[in-house]
């Protein structure tokens, strides 16, 4: 598998148009951990904002996201009541490397979006990823 989040941009629709219930959890779940990966990584909290915001739209969604250095609180909007997610975030480095490929991702959405499988996916691809080698780690 290519772990190169901008050389691929597939065209996979929600299964259900993105209208019901499930499908605003799913949006709301991509949203929020591409907002969780890039907190964590050295993300600025307007960028979280930003990204959370850009992934719900691409989607056909409005959401409300409140970002702050320890946690990540994001609502989706809809015909029915509002959906919201809270992650707390209590560890963070500096990995600009998977910043990058989040922004990349997020982009991606925006131009084509994924289905839930596969941006889920992709988000855990970079989220696990090791982007500097051991020996730079440790030196």
């Amino acid at each position: 598998m290519n772990d190169d989040i901008s050389e691929t941009c597939p065209i996979h629709p929600m299964s259900d148009t993105g209208k019901s219930n499930t499908a605003r959890e799913e949006v709301l779940q991509i949203a929020v951990l591409a907002g969780e990966i890039l907190l964590r990584n050295g993300a600025e909290t307007y960028r979280v904002e930003e990204t959370i915001s850009r992934i719900c739209l691409a989607y056909g969604y409005s959401s409300e996201p409140f970002v702050l250095p320890t946690g990540v609180f994001a609502s989706i909007g809809g015909k029915q009541s509002p959906l919201s997610i809270v992650r707390r975030i209590k560890t963070r480095a500096i990995n600009l490397g998977k910043v990058a490929k989040v922004n990349d991702f997020a982009r991606c959405i925006e131009i084509t979006t994924l289905d839930f499988p596969e941006a889920m996916e992709k988000l855990d691809r970079i989220a696990n990823s090791k982007t500097y080698p051991q020996a730079v780690i440790f030196a």
